[in-house]
């Protein structure tokens, strides 16, 4: 697991699910996903994953690659399940996309869209990479970089 941290988020790198538990304490505020890095799991294992990351707040979830949307349509479906069971945190809703292809400029911009910087939002994001982990920090790096016009 890499962690670093780009103004006052900080950004947890993970190649898989194993290097970050689901009974880990850590509250992230956003998860990116690689399908590619999650395909080996059972959707048992992915539910309860999911489950206790809603459940403790995280509020955004951002998929990418092959199979990116089915993903989606899997967490949207433990969102659903949570709240008709009034097991989410009332304080924001869940939100999901999709990216299906490989553009992680993007995806990376879907996980600042409500942020007005980098610098003024506390945010912990939980990156299941695979061996795309510098690609995704290269990608959050270019994102964050100071923007000349």
């Amino acid at each position: 697991m890499n962690r670093t941290s780009i103004g006052s988020t900080e950004i947890i790198v993970a190649s898989d699910l194993d290097t970050f538990p689901a009974t880990s304490d850590e509250i992230c505020s956003a998860v990116f996903l690689e399908s590619e890095a999650i395909k080996n799991y059972t959707q048992t294992m992915l539910k309860s994953c999911f489950e206790n990351m809603m459940i403790k707040g995280c509020s955004l979830f951002v998929t990418i690659g092959d199979g990116s949307e089915r993903i989606h349509d899997f967490i949207d479906d433990i969102i659903l399940d949570l709240s008709e069971r009034d097991l989410l945190p009332s304080k924001s809703p869940v939100l999901t996309t999709f990216h299906a292809t490989d553009e992680y400029d993007d995806a990376v911009s879907i996980l600042f869209c409500n942020k007005n910087t980098l610098e003024n939002e506390q945010m912990r994001i939980l990156a299941v990479a695979g061996d795309k982990g510098n690609k995704f920090i290269s990608a959050i790096k270019d994102f964050s970089a100071p923007k000349v016009f």
